[in-house]
């Protein structure tokens, strides 16, 4: 936990004695202090007939809006041309012999799924998703709800 109200702020006003001390604190996790935009005392807020002073906490909770960056859209590819690309792709790779070599295996995979992902990003159209968008909706479910009504 982490003090939210800032060091030397009084909070108490002892009565008999006219002095003031700091009896209350405000803990809160890390995580919540960078949410504080505010956090102090309002003498002039303070109800008659108390002794501690009021402690005043704002806080901004505003959602912070996330770019989602554009994916692909595999269902508008042309596969035709995505195989032809993907076969002059593969076709660039040299065949050698027999791999044995964990090392070999694995830089040879490395280069085949190279290839693949240039030839989703030379053929696969781009698709910017809508922040309304219901990802688990698809058009089956829109034929079974037309037969529904």
């Amino acid at each position: 936990l982490t003090m939210a109200l800032a060091e030397g702020i009084q909070t108490l006003e002892v009565n008999h004695m006219r002095n003031y001390t700091r009896p209350d604190n405000v803990f809160c996790s890390s995580h919540l202090l960078d949410s504080f935009t505010h956090c102090g005392v309002q003498a002039e807020l303070q109800p008659v007939g108390t002794d501690h002073l009021p402690i005043i906490m704002e806080m901004d909770f505003t959602p912070k809006r996330m770019n989602t960056p554009p994916r692909h859209n595999f269902r508008a590819t042309n596969l035709d041309k995505y195989k032809e690309v993907l076969e002059q792709q593969l076709g660039s790779i040299a065949l050698p012999g027999e791999l044995t070599m964990v090392d070999d295996i694995k830089a040879r995979l490395e280069l085949i799924m190279h290839k693949i992902q240039a030839t989703i990003n030379a053929t696969v159209p781009f698709s910017k998703p809508s922040p309304f968008t219901k990802r688990w909706w698809t058009a089956e479910l829109d034929q079974e709800k037309t037969v529904v009504k």
